[in-house]
């Protein structure tokens, strides 16, 4: 079943969210009111934080994404080198509580081929640095050969003691997504993976596997800038026009449209807002059908190149 974007806050008054199913196989030990089964609520729009530097400016443009545009789900990693100035600005956030937010981290490549303790200790270093006492959901960064199964049955007994709600995978192919489900001893199904998803980075085989298993996708690099396409950007630039929008808004818009969650960051209080603005509209089908079409093979064959070194950084 494909989680579907609930109303935007115009027609139901509150943060536009995916409504996602959440069975034993997510969360083995569910709070004891919810039987076996219930729903995690997840904002649509997710404030990636790669990229934000790790000082005074970045704490005030995280601030600025949650007080002052309203973000309450957060992406953030190890790698970025910054969560400790996200957890700071955390700390000064006034406008919610800890509970409002969904707040994200990873395990990166180096602490997966350490092994399970270096693992634990990443996370652990993620929750100190955040100022949180546990993660929403964190991801398996890359799947690392020979050693992303162990990682995530680290992170399986990290659910299981309250540190981590639920497990993501990221960056994942159907192969690995098998190998991963199929090991010995994993018992708790990812209810997120990202990766690349954008109209310049559409793998439609893919998206629908992991889609048809009842993953939400988070769509990272959802603003992606493909200058290099022509084709694309004037296509994007006529949608935009026709609704008087943004590109950046009809990228979000698509993401939302096929089901995604999409990450976006910018450092301008403007454009984050504006953003977070595209409830209110609505592509056709044959909008969204050009928007399908822009992927290029070669676009593709790059991306996968690049994954794969990735995996082996």
């Amino acid at each position: 079943m494909v989680p579907q974007a609930v109303a935007s806050p115009t027609e139901r008054g509150g943060e536009p969210s995916y409504i996602v199913a959440v069975e034993s196989t997510h969360r083995p030990h569910l709070d004891a009111n919810t039987g076996s089964a219930a729903t995690v609520t997840i904002p649509a729009l997710c404030f990636g934080l790669y990229k934000v530097p790790n000082d005074q400016e970045g704490e005030q443009i995280v601030l600025n994404a949650i007080d002052k545009a309203g973000y309450r789900s957060l992406d953030s990693a190890p790698i970025y080198g910054n969560e400790e100035t996200v957890g700071n600005a955390l700390a000064k956030c006034t406008s919610v509580g800890r509970s409002d937010l969904f707040i994200a981290s990873k395990v990166w490549n180096d602490a997966q081929r350490r092994g399970r303790s270096a693992v634990r200790e990443s996370v652990e270093k993620s929750l100190l640095d955040l100022q949180c006492n546990y993660l929403d959901i964190c991801y398996v960064h890359w799947p690392v050969p020979e050693h992303f199964v162990e990682t995530y049955k680290e992170l399986q007994l990290l659910q299981n003691e309250g540190k981590i709600r639920y497990l993501g995978i990221s960056n994942f192919n159907v192969e690995e997504y098998e190998q991963l489900i199929g090991s010995d001893g994993v018992s708790i199904k990812p209810l997120i993976h990202q990766f690349e998803i954008s109209p310049f980075m559409y793998r439609p085989e893919r998206i629908k596997y992991f889609q048809d298993k009842g993953i939400l996708l988070a769509a990272s690099k959802a603003l992606h800038r493909a200058t290099d396409l022509d084709k694309g950007v004037s296509a994007v630039g006529a949608i935009a026009d026709n609704h008087g929008i943004s590109a950046a808004q009809v990228l979000l818009r698509w993401s939302l449209q096929k089901g995604f969650m999409p990450l976006s960051k910018t450092s301008k209080l403007d454009r984050m807002r504006q953003n977070r603005d595209i409830f209110g509209l609505n592509l056709s089908k044959s909008e969204i059908e050009i928007l399908d079409s822009l992927t290029e093979d070669s676009s593709i064959r790059s991306r996968e190149e690049r994954e794969l070194e990735s995996k082996n950084w």
